[in-house]
């Protein structure tokens, strides 16, 4: 969404511009992004009360070296249409994910990623089905790799630490001299980045309202 200004923007404010700048553009999923951690961490009741989630996220730059190679997996790139069907199996496991509407939106808004965004998708396969898989984004000298995702069935086997590493080293082969991602504050997978050589450098917040989601009364 458009940049606010978070001197003076409160919860109920940036609720009513993500619904003003989204809802102008016919999307009913929610998402607002604070890059200050002290300033998110202060609107997480208001935007809970808005009926948003919030997720504390570490910021993670690719500082070393990883701790080994993936062991088995080969982590291949693909375009959107290859990686769709595994994509939606992902997103359809989601707990917001409620409706076939709400996967088929956020599958498609990968496609506008990818055309407008150049969006980049990396996937590993088991027995020839894709089971891991991430994006990637790079503007200039910065890359972001996103949406590190592994079906549950198939962990335990590297596909993570394969297509990290495999978006990580296209990046770095491109010219980008930064390369982050984001995880979760409180759970494991930051633990996996930090063996792929992920340092933390900062922390950042997430809110979303999934699309039927209500403000609490």
């Amino acid at each position: 969404m458009d940049d606010v200004d978070g001197a003076v923007a409160d919860a109920g404010e940036l609720a009513a511009e993500a619904d003003r700048v989204l809802g102008d553009a016919g999307l009913t999923h929610r998402e607002i992004r604070i890059d200050d951690d002290t300033y998110g961490a202060s609107l997480a009741a208001g935007l809970s009360r808005a009926g948003y989630g919030g997720d504390r996220l570490v910021v993670m730059a690719l500082r070393r070296p990883a701790d080994r190679p993936a062991a088995t997996a080969v982590a291949e790139e693909v375009d959107l249409t290859t990686l769709r069907p595994a994509l939606e199996i992902v997103l359809r496991r989601e707990p917001w994910a409620t409706t076939e509407e709400i996967v088929r939106a956020l599958a498609d808004f990968r496609g506008e990623l990818e055309r407008h965004a150049g969006a980049r998708f990396f996937c590993a396969r088991v027995d020839d089905e894709i089971a891991g898989m991430c994006e990637l984004y790079v503007r200039g000298s910065t890359a972001q790799i996103e949406d590190v995702n592994t079906l549950e069935e198939f962990r335990d086997r590297g596909l993570a630490r394969a297509v990290v590493r495999r978006a990580a080293d296209e990046a770095l082969a491109g010219g980008a001299d930064l390369v982050f991602l984001h995880a979760l504050d409180d759970d494991w997978p930051k633990e996996l980045y930090a063996k792929l050589g992920f340092d933390p450098i900062g922390h950042v917040w997430s809110f979303v309202r999934p699309s039927g989601a209500s403000p609490v009364s």
